[in-house]
């Protein structure tokens, strides 16, 4: 029977819809574009360099031990091993603190949403697309090196010939020592592989033997920001494919999710969940571990600040 209800208009008057109708045939099949998901992501995207991350078995004696024995070397955080890998176009979709999609000031977000393509913006040796596969504990440093922020801190010299300090160096704008002496860049120390390396004959001084301690020093610095992997909302994402000519269908994997979070964050030691103190609710870190620079990331005893250590 005929009905009375007017006839429904969903676009207002003088207002065109832009969507096509498109009809498709029952025997074709709707698949996604992986390729053209990556151009789109390297399109609206931020250039990165993902550092790969692996657990540093240098100086361990035993495979179960989460101390970290051995002394300084440039690549290693955390009880990490770090080597870097590819540059890579990644788009950032969104940060914890605001839903917004932003375009500008993500140098200063603590926590970014990333999605990188499935391959790195190079090739690999035989010319083929270098898949990109993150993990938890990677870094990823901004491609444009020229950016850096400004850290301070107190160490204690350790007595060799280089001093690590927190975040991996630059460039050193003051440094002092507790006797009120200024070192100066290039003359009495310079910058290499983000360590600190003192001139033969200018360091600080031996460490006190009496004390148990070095000479501490105050600094400020420049180093590089980056974000440590923290999470993956998507570590698999996958989708079928179905070959339009044998119509063989095919699982194709797509493009990762990765939630980052800045160095200064995640290196805090009350901000690592799976830490042994954590995971005992009748169990509180002690002011004397606190003291003593014990890392709850990675279960590792470090020097009170700085010198030597895992950091």
């Amino acid at each position: 029977m005929p009905s009375n209800r007017p006839p429904f208009k969903p676009f207002p008057k003088q207002q065109f819809t832009n969507v096509q109708e498109t009809d498709i045939a029952n025997s074709e099949a709707v698949n996604f574009d992986p390729d053209a998901f990556d151009d789109m992501l390297r399109s609206h995207g931020l250039t990165l360099v993902h550092w790969r991350a692996l657990k540093c078995p240098l100086g361990a004696v035993d495979a179960d031990d989460e101390r970290s024995p051995h002394g300084d070397h440039g690549d290693c955080s955390n009880g990490f091993l770090y080597r870097v890998v590819a540059p890579i176009t990644c788009a950032v979709s969104n940060n914890s603190d605001n839903p917004q999609v932003l375009d500008i000031g993500i140098v200063n977000q603590v926590n970014i949403l990333i999605t990188p393509p499935r391959s790195y913006d190079v090739l690999a040796i035989d010319g083929s697309p270098l898949q990109c596969l993150m993990a938890p504990y990677d870094r990823l440093y901004l491609a444009e090196e020229s950016i850096t922020v400004i850290n301070w801190q107190k160490f204690e010299v350790c007595g060799g010939p280089t001093d690590k300090l927190m975040y991996p160096l630059v460039m050193v704008e003051e440094l002092v020592d507790s006797r009120g002496k200024w070192y100066q860049e290039g003359e009495d120390f310079t910058c290499e592989a983000g360590l600190l390396k003192w001139v033969p004959g200018h360091a600080p001084g031996t460490p006190r033997a009496e004390a148990g301690t070095g000479v501490i020093c105050s600094i400020r610095y420049r180093y590089r920001p980056y974000w440590y992997v923290k999470d993956l909302p998507h570590e698999i994402r996958v989708t079928q494919l179905e070959d339009p000519i044998t119509g063989v269908r095919h699982t194709v994997r797509m493009p990762q999710q990765a939630l980052l979070q800045r160095e200064y964050v995640f290196e805090n030691q009350s901000n690592d969940p799976n830490a042994k103190e954590n995971q005992d609710p009748n169990k509180v870190i002690t002011g004397i571990a606190a003291s003593l620079g014990q890392s709850n990331l990675r279960q590792i005893m470090a020097p009170r600040s700085g010198g030597f250590g895992p950091r």
